[in-house]
């Protein structure tokens, strides 16, 4: 009985030793990537798709839409407003590099919160119009998944590198198991960095802090697996708790080409504020 108690215990060091740490309090995040094409009823108002997400896109073939609008709802609640999809025209690898070969035009994908009907309003062409939805809540998590996240240890892992930086969250944070990448993706590529270009993430200003890390690797899923990039297209995300994040894989200390900022992303670096600030402010701790 012992003997197999010690072997037990033993087992379970291993596998422990095998797990990535996390920061203190995070769950590890989790993005479920869906897609579903859009049927549209009348000239411009789409058909309800039903499935879980938190996170909701539009992609297309050929002519770009005028406009896309969008509106949400979980269960039998309201519906709400009518929401405009920024079209993410120049959110994209540079024009000729291999990473743009498999580029699929699209709206930004925006945070909402767990939602599960969604419906579309298109004015322009919709051609081969395709919803993503991303869900990052566990109502998607596979079993086997939740088990491995339950046993994942969490420590603190954001690091201070040089004196006077501020802590930066590493991207095994948000994706410890290295799996929001293509899988042919191309190496980093490093370049020299002399613009910097802030973004924002279209999305709600409104989420947890412990939702940031999925919000991460959903927005990671979407450009993987919707835009058909090599990985998350922002080297560096700032959530609203003032929270900094490792963005696209090769290193956040050296100058990774990034695909935020089409025909300027071999000089540039994309830092992308967690939110939407069209018409407000970032929060004090994101600045």
């Amino acid at each position: 009985m012992k003997a197999r108690s010690l072997a037990l215990a033993l087992a379970m060091g291993v596998l422990l030793g095998l797990l990535p740490i996390l920061p203190v309090g995070l769950e590890p995040a989790w993005a479920h990537h869906a897609t579903s094409p859009v049927e549209f009823t009348e000239a411009d108002a789409s058909s309800v798709i039903e499935q879980p997400f938190t996170i909701v896109g539009f992609s297309w073939d050929g002519t770009a839409p005028e406009e896309v609008w969008f509106r949400s709802r979980l269960g039998d609640d309201e519906w709400s407003a009518w929401e405009e999809l920024h079209l993410a025209d120049s959110h994209a690898p540079d024009i000729g590099s291999r990473e743009y070969e498999g580029h699929r035009p699209s709206t930004d994908p925006v945070w909402v919160g767990e939602q599960d009907q969604v419906q579309f309003r298109v004015v322009g062409s919709h051609e081969g119009a395709t919803a993503t939805l991303v869900d990052t809540t566990n109502r998607t998590k596979p079993f086997l998944r939740t088990i491995r996240d339950e046993l994942t240890p969490r420590f603190p892992a954001a690091d201070a590198s040089h004196p006077g930086q501020p802590p930066i969250n590493p991207r095994s944070s948000w994706d410890p198991f290295d799996s929001c990448q293509a899988p042919d993706h191309d190496p980093p590529e490093y370049v020299q960095v002399t613009q910097l270009f802030i973004h924002h993430t279209t999305s709600s200003n409104f989420y947890a802090q412990s939702s940031v890390p999925s919000m991460i690797a959903g927005i990671c899923s979407f450009h993987v697996n919707t835009n058909g990039w090599n990985d998350i297209g922002y080297n560096v995300l700032v959530d609203r708790f003032g929270g900094i994040w490792e963005g696209r894989y090769g290193g956040v200390e050296r100058g990774v080409s990034g695909a935020h900022a089409q025909g300027f992303n071999t000089y540039s670096a994309g830092i992308a504020l967690l939110g939407s600030f069209g018409s407000s402010a970032p929060a004090a701790a994101q600045i």
